[in-house]
């Protein structure tokens, strides 16, 4: 079996070159079917929690667990592992053969090397029950973690207890499996982050996701730039592809990714730029309109040309009155203000004014139409009568 041969090359005393185990591994690869790649684990990380969603059965599958170590025996479980060079940090899923079930006894759940280096003891905070049902005493298996440094080892030893018809001890073949743990130089993945606001006044507190998603990793990672954009880097990288991305920021912008998927490499730096650029934008204008009472109340009207909506904020230079308000696109927006000062009214967008109008006072005016009709009532129509009629308001 794999497992067997390479315990036995990697035997205390022994060497085997990184070269000669790679080939090795190449020529035996038939002879574990369902093995990923023992000796080498998984390179990600784990949560343990009991919740076991986030492994991969198949491709994270790293030794068959059979009764009593012994592989001439029934297998009873399966031991499945990751690693994560970042932290250093190793973690182990055993689960139970379907159809039988871990008898939860901390004691007897471990990960060793050897004999007597105790990795894993069964308690918490670094090992969890899977679908533990205390009343029975049974569960599906156990996830843990422990630290490990990379290197070679010839003597991992994880053992549980199951339950087939009776309880039975279920470890790795012979107690003592091949381990190699090769953690590649680390890279990093630099993004430049550019905002083009194509006229559209500055908004300080703007904020854009770039988010990262690749072998360090998975689920992915993100950082925020600022308004007028940063330089983000994400540092000891497993090298391989990186995808970047940027949360939406909205119908506004048009976002542009160039150099990714980014390819980091050992011990150099990857780059990839995000670019946004705001759709394009006219001023905000003011304009008067006719106050019935000039000496009370000022009309003033705000338009945007734009084909979306603006929101700006107003104010009455030398008083107290300020507001804000949202024009809907090509559209726009009436305020009234009080007479008060020179009346000047400044709107601004993101503080940057906009337009400036000081108010003439103009006086609304209308027109009345007054129909006259004169009734003779027999009288000969004398064609020189006139009459004057008069208003008063």
């Amino acid at each position: 079996m794999l497992n067997r041969a390479l315990s036995t090359l990697v035997a205390p005393g022994r060497f085997i070159s990184a070269v000669l185990l790679a080939g090795l591994l190449a020529a035996l690869a038939a002879a574990s079917l369902q093995a990923a790649s023992p000796p080498y684990p998984t390179y990600a990380a784990a949560v343990v929690d009991g919740a076991y969603d986030e492994w991969d059965l198949s491709h994270d599958l790293f030794a068959e667990m059979y009764r009593a170590g012994n592989p001439s025996k029934p297998v009873e479980s399966y031991f499945y592992l990751r690693y994560d060079c970042t932290t250093q940090t190793a973690y182990a899923l055993v689960l139970a053969k379907p159809g039988l079930e871990v008898l939860m006894q901390p004691a007897d759940a471990f990960v060793k090397l050897g004999n007597s280096t105790k990795l894993v003891d069964g308690t918490y905070p670094n090992f969890a029950w899977v679908q533990p049902d205390h009343t029975t005493g049974r569960a599906l298996g156990w996830e843990a973690s422990f630290s490990l440094t990379p290197g070679s080892y010839n003597n991992l030893n994880i053992h549980t207890q199951v339950l087939d018809q009776e309880p039975q001890t279920s470890a790795v073949e012979d107690r003592a499996i091949p381990l190699v743990i090769e953690c590649p130089t680390p890279g990093s993945l630099q993004v430049t982050k550019r905002v083009e606001w194509n006229g559209y006044p500055v908004d300080s507190g703007q904020q854009f996701e770039i988010c990262i998603t690749g072998p360090s990793f998975p689920a992915g990672d993100c950082q925020l730039a600022g308004a007028n954009g940063a330089v983000l880097t994400w540092d000891n990288l497993i090298p391989g592809e990186y995808a970047v991305a940027e949360t939406d920021p909205g119908t506004l912008w048009t976002v542009q990714v160039t150099g990714a998927p980014a390819k980091v490499v050992a011990g150099s730096q990857a780059t990839a730029t995000v670019t946004n650029r705001h759709d394009a934008y006219a001023g905000l204008t003011i304009g008067e309109v006719c106050s019935d009472n000039p000496s009370h109340t000022r009309h003033w009207i705000v338009n945007n040309p734009n084909p979306y909506p603006v929101t700006f904020s107003w104010l009455v230079e030398g008083t107290s009155q300020s507001g804000s308000d949202t024009i809907p696109a090509n559209s726009s927006t009436k305020l009234t203000t009080q007479s008060e000062g020179a009346n000047t009214l400044v709107v601004a967008v993101n503080d940057v004014q906009q337009d400036r109008l000081v108010s003439s006072g103009e006086q609304c005016t209308g027109s009345l139409q007054v129909t006259k009709h004169v009734d003779w009532n027999g009288y000969p129509v004398d064609s020189g009568q006139q009459f004057e009629i008069c208003i008063t308001g």
